[in-house]
């Protein structure tokens, strides 16, 4: 007894092969494009007065065969002091936004998750859906 079958992809295996190979170049820009918005927001919102926080960020990324990382660091201390504040007006700044993550944290996790629904969408899907992600966690 013999079985034969045929399987017709229609494109598929092309796409799939595209998507095995991982996120190109383009998509990569992207996300390193991601990481430097978030970094200049969160530094630009940073406040001065020793000028220790401000001067301690910095963007760092690494790219290999299928994965991507990202991270945008402060010093942990004064930067978990004026992350705990977050809003709350203090002597130095009666106007508060201690909050030096937002917009920069946001903006970076939405930049970086519209690149890869880019990327795996092969650029025609849109705007990236949410699925639930609020405001703070780069969701809409």
């Amino acid at each position: 007894m013999a079985v034969h079958w045929e399987v017709y992809l229609d494109g598929a295996g092309a796409e799939l092969d595209r998507i095995a190979a991982g996120p190109d170049q383009r998509t990569i820009a992207a996300f390193e494009t991601a990481l430097v918005t978030g970094y200049a927001l969160s530094e630009a919102r940073a406040h001065v007065i020793t000028g220790l926080l401000k001067a301690s960020g910095h963007p760092s990324s690494h790219h290999s065969e299928g994965s991507w990382e990202g991270t945008i660091s402060f010093a942990a201390n004064p930067g978990i002091f004026e992350l705990a504040r977050a809003d709350t007006p203090t002597g130095n700044h009666p106007e508060g936004g201690h909050y030096f993550f937002d917009p920069g944290g946001p903006t970076f996790e939405r930049m970086v998750r519209q690149a890869f629904w880019d990327w795996i969408t092969d650029g025609k899907g849109g705007a990236a859906p949410s699925e639930g992600l609020g405001p703070y966690s780069g969701g809409d």
